[in-house]
């Protein structure tokens, strides 16, 4: 593992490093270790259509939200400390809480770009690529 590093997301700050084997994420979360990766665009584009339909009514394509976001963290969170297996049925039963943690958690490893994340960096946040 590479040395500690820190994020704030959602206004709160997680420390994590970057595993230098596969690039993956290490979270620590509440004293539990969740491993993120990033997901590859043909992944992205697969659970988005998965997760969209045609709506019968108007024709226009509805996103399932629910449903995106629980592919897409099982995308990619890789290995989690009370899960014996990362499904989105699994995710389905977190607390509620953690979930929404999670979940922001896997959009920061997404959104970011890389050197942002593991190089010592100012604070970003998740829905900003700039510096906080």
């Amino acid at each position: 593992m590479s040395d500690d590093l820190v994020a704030s997301i959602d206004g709160r700050e997680y420390v994590y490093s970057v595993a230098i084997d596969d690039g993956s994420y290490c979270f620590s979360v509440d004293g539990a270790c969740y491993r993120f990766r990033q997901w590859t665009w043909g992944e992205k584009n697969r659970v988005t259509d998965a997760a969209t339909a045609t709506d019968p009514a108007t024709a226009h394509l509805r996103v399932n939200v629910a449903l995106f976001n629980e592919l897409m963290l099982a995308r990619c969170l890789v290995s989690a400390d009370g899960l014996e297996s990362v499904t989105p049925a699994a995710l389905r039963a977190l607390n509620p809480v953690l979930g929404d943690t999670l979940l922001s958690i896997a959009y920061w490893v997404n959104e970011l770009p890389d050197s942002a994340k593991k190089a010592f960096t100012p604070q970003y946040t998740a829905a900003s690529r700039t510096p906080t």
